[in-house]
């Protein structure tokens, strides 16, 4: 049986200490503290290799077999975490969103104004009915972490978001003044000499679901364009959110020899889109689930 390969995603590593301003992040399961990934890589590193992004595109391609189960550790959005990652591990990717150079993403300015909301409990609406909230309480929360109006700001064009985060801001009185730090260019340049990659995560992370045929073309070949400029040709794009059908074949007509999205299933050669794993924060996930799915049938 060919040993099977999982391609795990991450966004945010954050500290103990950081937990007052990244509990969206954990909510929403888009962070892992640091040390329950110290644990995850422990538990990888007893039964799978942690391999590199050329590595796996050469399995998917049949250049390459693996001896035993394969980890490719991928990180979306250029968060500055990924350098906590980097001191552990020999070998990732880190997704790029062009945009993050100059401004904020728009989930990390929704959750900005949450972190420095003064107004912490009330009622509040954004066109989607009012609604009670306590921002202490993580179940009285919850709609704000992930409910339909952040879930309708992230699709909308720039300027709706904008009036969207304006109206959240004042109902909530937070100042927002950007807590959330990315990823400098020379901080890149320095993941690719320890042996990391980088890839695209679009231009501006709006869902390719959610906009045309011609402006996934935009976002997919100005963010490699973006990346060329550094002299890396990426090879890899991560979709943020969904993509539609009709659009893979322009994704792969830009250049990119892989696809990648979410589903928790091992990655599969010919596949469209290549399935990723969320990785919760559980320091038990790679025990409980990881490793069973990529050794199930092994002998």
């Amino acid at each position: 049986m060919t040993p099977a390969l999982a391609i795990l995603c991450y966004h945010r590593l954050v500290e103990e200490d950081e937990l007052e301003t990244a509990w969206p992040y954990i909510e929403r399961g888009t962070a892992v503290r640091i040390a329950n990934f110290h644990a995850q890589l422990s538990d990888i590193a007893r039964f799978a290799d942690v391999v590199s992004e050329r590595q796996v595109l050469d399995v998917l391609a049949g250049r390459r077999h693996l001896s035993r189960p394969a980890v490719w550790l991928t990180f979306d959005d250029g968060y500055r975490d990924a350098l906590r990652a980097a001191r552990h591990a020999t070998t990732g990717t880190v997704f790029i969103t062009s945009c993050v150079t100059e401004r904020s993403l728009p989930a990390d300015a929704w959750y900005d104004v949450l972190i420095t909301a003064n107004r912490t409990r009330g009622s509040i609406d954004l066109g989607f009915g009012t609604f009670s909230y306590d921002l202490h309480s993580r179940e009285e929360r919850a709609r704000l972490v992930d409910g339909p109006e952040r879930r309708a700001y992230l699709r909308s064009p720039a300027i709706s978001q904008a009036a969207t985060l304006h109206a959240l801001a004042m109902q909530l009185d937070a100042p927002a003044h950007g807590l959330h730090s990315y990823l400098g260019v020379e901080e890149m340049r320095g993941l690719l000499s320890a042996g990391w990659s980088l890839g695209s995560h679009g231009l501006t992370h709006t869902p390719f679901d959610a906009i045309g045929p011609e402006d996934v073309v935009r976002e997919a070949r100005e963010s490699l364009l973006w990346l060329s400029a550094m002299n890396v040709q990426a090879s890899s794009i991560s979709l943020p959110n969904g993509v539609l059908p009709r659009d893979l074949v322009d994704l792969h007509a830009c250049g990119y020899e892989c696809v990648l999205g979410l589903g928790n299933l091992p990655a599969e050669r010919g596949a469209v889109v290549q399935p990723r794993f969320l990785v919760p924060d559980d320091r038990h996930w790679v025990n409980r689930v990881l490793q069973p799915t990529l050794t199930a049938g092994s002998s």
